[in-house]
């Protein structure tokens, strides 16, 4: 073959290797995109992927201005209230509460996470109380928190008391006073307490609580930041 036929036809042949491995390479890419908005999806759930993912809501109705802000006043009011340990279903207005669970499934399931996950939390408590107020009845509640969060006791004195994390006044005290004496049995009851299945119950709570809490509020986030609602409630 001529050195130029020859040079004619390498060349076709590598342009066609290059189409055909930029078309698999393409499609490689693709599928791969594909899988993980797949992950994304089954990760987060739709409504916080969409968000994520910034993708349109299809073909569903946009929510009018004054219903967006019922719902984004409602997320507000719902962080509000799994911060402070509160449940969140029942609170609200029915007919709005049954709109925002209609609007946002994902928010709506990770609240009714968080509101499962307080009664073993308050079983536990309880239950940690009672063994305070039985193994020292006038200073077992002081420690609760102490116990719950994990977390040593912070002593002080001011104007002439000791005061414990301060805000309790423990005892009025002088040169002459050996702190040592007053802050030792509240630091021995804290170490029997932490050994007790009480905290231990008490700590795997609180744990099982931290990871609702977490996903409750990622996703009320994610409805807040929301600039554009869409769908179709009675409230519509």
């Amino acid at each position: 073959m001529h050195p130029r036929a020859k040079s004619v036809a390498g060349a076709f042949t590598t342009v066609g290797a290059g189409l055909v491995g930029a078309a698999l390479g393409g499609l490689i890419v693709g599928a791969a995109c594909l899988l993980i908005a797949a992950l994304i999806v089954l990760l987060f759930g739709w409504e916080r992927a969409r968000t994520r993912l910034r993708l349109p809501g299809g073909e569903l109705p946009v929510v009018p201005d004054a219903h967006r802000d019922e719902l984004r006043a409602l997320a507000s009011a719902y962080s509000t209230t799994v911060a402070y340990q509160r449940q969140a279903r029942g609170k609200q207005d029915g007919r709005h509460e049954a709109s925002f669970w209609a609007h946002f499934p994902d928010a709506g399931k990770a609240l009714a996470d968080a509101d499962a996950a307080l009664l073993p939390l308050e079983t536990a408590r309880e239950a940690m109380l009672a063994w305070l107020d039985e193994a020292d009845p006038d200073r077992g509640r002081l420690l609760i928190r102490h116990v719950e969060q994990r977390r040593p006791l912070r002593w002080s004195v001011d104007g002439g008391f000791l005061f414990l994390d301060g805000g309790w006044g423990i005892a009025e005290i002088t040169d002459s006073t050996d702190r040592a004496d007053l802050e030792r049995p509240y630091e021995e009851l804290l170490a029997a307490a932490e050994k007790t299945a009480q905290a231990e119950a008490l700590h795997d709570a609180v744990a099982a609580w931290s990871g609702a809490d977490r996903a409750a509020q990622e996703a009320l986030e994610d409805v807040l930041a929301l600039h554009v609602h869409r769908g179709k409630c009675a409230l519509c």
